[in-house]
């Protein structure tokens, strides 16, 4: 296989303090840079399938919470990216529930 025959991965930047990820995100790497907190709200109209997921990585200073709203997210430790440069992977488990796994606090 040729360098040139893979597929990359999609990059959404997000530079707010509130993100909320759609069914368009599915997939993709959601870049999340911000000197301040940044929340990222899963809510039921997220509608992913079972086995979907999207990718999250904070880029900026700010800490990454993740809320759900009309949705159960689940994580361990806890619902927070650990660090700048840290990621995790929300991934649709059935309709409105997510595990969130990566490196959390």
């Amino acid at each position: 296989m040729r360098s040139t025959d893979v597929i990359a991965q999609l990059i959404r930047p997000s530079t707010a303090t509130a993100d909320t990820p759609t069914g368009a995100d599915a997939g993709k790497l959601v870049t999340l840079a911000n000197a301040a907190a940044v929340t990222v709200t899963v809510n039921a109209a997220l509608a992913l399938a079972a086995g979907q997921r999207i990718d999250f990585a904070q880029t900026g200073a700010g800490q990454v919470t993740f809320v759900g709203s009309g949705a159960a997210v689940h994580g361990t430790p806890g619902l927070k990216l650990r660090a700048q440069w840290s990621g995790a992977s929300l991934i649709c488990l059935a309709a409105n529930d997510y595990l969130l796994v990566g490196d959390l606090a």
